[in-house]
């Protein structure tokens, strides 16, 4: 009886080649891991240098806006400090652009202040508001939302 032992040699326990898959699949889930957060670390760290705006993170919540002052449904929204204000019109400091933009203000022009409806009255120069204007009448104020104001640390 000669047995034939190259065969037996040339397979490995089966425990042993279990632990050869499992360190394999192990090491390719710890390198998909480490290039996941490489690649979360260099987006952080290139988003730091971008920022589209000179608005601080406290006015974030009205970047809704698109850089042109025009949100997604076309509407023209403008953010700015107000420097001059009457019954029948607003004129704002655009912090976008930097530009002096006037607006009229008629009966349908809907003036929030904590999410309360008012008058123009009740706005008042130095105050930051949010200005959207009719898609056909770019001077023509449809809505105007003041900006509540951040508490300072």
């Amino acid at each position: 009886m000669i047995k034939n032992l190259s065969n037996e040699q040339d397979e490995l326990p089966k425990s042993q080649t279990t632990k050869g898959r499992s360190l394999k699949l192990l090491s390719l889930i710890a390198i998909a891991a480490a290039l996941i957060a490489l690649g979360f670390l260099a987006g952080a760290q290139y988003q730091k240098g971008h920022n589209k705006t000179n608005l601080s993170t406290n006015d974030r919540p009205f970047n809704k806006m698109r850089a042109n002052g025009h949100n997604r449904n076309g509407a023209r929204g403008l953010i700015g400090v107000i420097t001059t204000v009457s019954d029948s019109g607003i004129t704002i400091n655009n912090l976008r652009a930097g530009t002096q933009d006037s607006f009229t203000i008629n009966a349908e022009t809907k003036i929030v202040i904590n999410s309360q409806s008012t008058r123009a009255s009740s706005l008042h120069v130095g105050d930051t508001v949010i200005v959207r204007a009719n898609q056909n009448d770019k001077n023509l104020a449809t809505s105007i939302t003041l900006k509540p104001q951040t508490p300072k640390k």
